[in-house]
């Protein structure tokens, strides 16, 4: 298999593994283009994504968002070291998960991400390994 043929079957399913946790809301704004209102949305999708390790969804909603670049830097790098913030996050996403046998497998996982983390010198691109 060819890697574009495998990249787009992998991308495909981290798509469904997302959809099948995250709102419909969610859902929307991941799918939805990038604009100027909805890049708040696309920065926390973004933080989401990399906190669950979803790394072909984190390239594609990045990739989204190419239009409103410098814009979407900025609002990345505002959050991207406030791990209050992106907590609040993953737990509402979490909260929002309708199968509580993945909410518990959520939870879980983030509890041991947390665990390794220190808030005070924290940066999301720890994240991405």
């Amino acid at each position: 298999m060819n890697f574009k043929k495998q990249y787009n079957k992998d991308l495909e399913k981290e798509l469904t593994q997302f959809l099948f946790l995250c709102s419909k809301d969610d859902g929307k704004f991941l799918i939805e283009p990038a604009s100027e209102s909805n890049l708040d949305e696309k920065v926390r999708l973004v933080c989401i994504v990399t906190v669950l390790g979803y790394k072909k969804l984190l390239l594609k909603t990045v990739a989204q968002c190419d239009k409103f670049c410098d814009e979407f830097e900025t609002r990345l790098n505002g959050v991207s070291g406030n791990f209050a913030k992106i907590d609040e996050w993953i737990t509402k996403f979490t909260d929002n998960i309708d199968y509580p046998a993945a909410q518990d497998l959520i939870r879980k996982f983030w509890a041991e991400q947390r665990a390794n983390i220190d808030p005070k010198n924290f940066h999301l691109r720890e994240l991405l390994n």
